[in-house]
């Protein structure tokens, strides 16, 4: 099982060939359910601080585990190059993703981590135009709103501030599964 020390002896590994400096960048691991890991950079005096969290989830996928610290990593690199823009999943992020080797996409499409996200969901929102199926764990914005608009009036009616990310499709159904 991988840890905090495994990732900073690859960020150390990876600032020697892309001539940056993370050393100060804190490395934090969690819990998240769907997100793998995030970049956050917080200003502040003397020069802001910078902060990697990685999902205990990828630990024990040595793949999962290597591409998802290299994604987060690129994050740091590209702000450490271009600290007045931003950049997010854009042509410079996915350069230095080459760079660093890692797959230069925003989301993981793996099947097994899918089905073990799918079994541990609790809401799952069907898009009634294309039949796109996102599966939630907790009842966040997404699941309030659409169980605001179903009690209001009833289920498959037009969701308002809801909108399908695959077809822009406004209509959906839920079903709560545990």
């Amino acid at each position: 099982m991988r840890g905090i020390e495994d990732i900073r002896r690859e960020y150390d590994r990876l600032d020697a060939i892309c001539r940056v400096d993370t050393s100060r960048m804190e490395i934090r691991l969690n819990n998240a359910a769907k997100r793998l890991g995030s970049f956050q950079f917080r200003p502040g005096f003397p020069r802001g601080t910078m902060t990697v969290t990685i999902s205990r989830r990828v630990l024990g996928d040595e793949a999962l585990f290597l591409d998802t610290i290299r994604h987060e990593y690129a994050h740091a690199v590209v702000f450490l190059r271009h600290p007045l823009s931003r950049h997010g999943h854009d042509k410079v992020w996915k350069t230095v993703c080459r760079e660093v080797g890692c797959t230069p996409r925003a989301t993981v499409k793996d099947a097994a981590l899918k089905e073990r996200m799918e079994a541990n969901a609790k809401y799952k929102v069907t898009c009634m135009r294309c039949g796109a199926e996102t599966y939630y764990m907790r009842a966040g914005k997404v699941v309030q709103t659409l169980q605001r608009e179903a009690n209001r009036r009833g289920p498959f009616k037009k969701a308002s501030s809801v909108a399908c990310r695959r077809c822009g499709g406004r209509k959906f159904s839920m079903t709560e599964l545990r």
